[in-house]
């Protein structure tokens, strides 16, 4: 659906956006500046609706090819394909970034192995400190990923096409 994906681009610009400018200061800009700086704000709405657009793009596709043979092996080969490689090399980047004096802040070992197998958002239960916060909806993103295939292959029938598909891709987020 080409309106969706112009709908998550619109959703990635108001996260960039977000990260970019929500802090400037804008006294003694002129008014539209100051509003594009205010409307920014907003900006973490996106990652929200990202994610809920990209549960109803993959529940769709998951229904369509829910009787395909190897289902689920596609289907995680597919994912796999495109999710890991940002993923490790996010981890990656957060790892080095630090030690070769480009950033500050440095990212424990216990972090970095605990995102290794999805648990970055619950390292408190380990005693380690959340250090990149949003790294924490990979998680999120990773459950659906985990779950979903297997709660569309039990959907009844053709009915469950349309609207229920966006509730069920809302409710996991």
């Amino acid at each position: 659906m080409p309106e969706l994906d112009t709908l998550r681009g619109v959703a990635i610009l108001a996260v960039v956006s977000y990260h970019g400018f929500s802090q400037c200061d804008a006294t003694g800009l002129p008014g539209i500046v100051r509003a594009f700086f205010a409307a920014t704000r907003l900006g973490w709405l996106g990652v929200n609706l990202f994610f809920v657009l990209s549960g109803f793009l993959i529940t769709g596709i998951l229904l369509d090819s829910k009787g395909a043979p190897r289902y689920y092996k596609s289907f995680y080969v597919r994912r796999a394909l495109r999710i890991l490689p940002a993923y490790l090399m996010l981890l990656l980047f957060l790892l080095l970034l630090p030690r070769v004096g480009i950033v500050d802040h440095r990212i424990s070992w216990g972090f970095v192995g605990l995102s290794l197998i999805y648990l970055s958002n619950v390292t408190n239960f380990f005693g380690v400190a959340m250090q990149y916060g949003p790294y924490g909806h990979w998680q999120w993103k990773s459950s659906f990923t985990c779950f979903g295939p297997r709660r569309c292959a039990t959907f009844p029938g053709e009915r469950w096409r349309s609207v229920p598909s966006l509730s069920f891709s809302a409710a996991l987020f």
